[in-house]
């Protein structure tokens, strides 16, 4: 049973090594929305505990989010301007319990997500010719 476990545990460090960058975005997005949503919900019933955890670990898939931007170019310095923007809203939102703030990062998230999404399906056609 414990090698099964270690084989798992191997296979899932390989898939993240070698997964295109796209997808590593991606999952990071995912991570960072279902976090808000737990918030979301924490912020409505009062748990302030979970409520900073949440947000705690939404912030901490922006900051990873940042290290996959090119400094060099106009673009990426724009991206880390962005989610930094993002993540200050975050700590704000944690700050005043404010689930508004929070619905305007999920709106940006989700833009993102549809983005990278389609540029994973674009370099999935153009080196495999497949659709996704």
């Amino acid at each position: 049973m414990k090698e099964k476990r270690n084989a798992q545990k191997l296979y899932e460090q390989m898939s993240i090594l070698t997964a295109p960058s796209e997808k590593l975005i991606l999952g990071l997005l995912d991570r960072a929305l279902v976090a808000l949503d737990d918030a979301k919900v924490a912020i409505t019933k009062k748990e302030w505990a979970l409520q900073n955890e949440s947000l705690q670990k939404a912030q901490d898939c922006l900051l990873q989010l940042i290290t996959f931007f090119n400094t060099a170019e106009e673009e990426g310095r724009t991206l880390i301007e962005l989610y930094d923007f993002f993540n200050r809203k975050l700590i704000r939102a944690n700050i005043d319990n404010d689930s508004q703030l929070l619905e305007e990062v999920v709106d940006f998230l989700h833009r993102q997500k549809e983005d990278w999404q389609t540029a994973l399906n674009n370099r999935r056609k153009r080196y495999t010719g497949n659709q996704a």
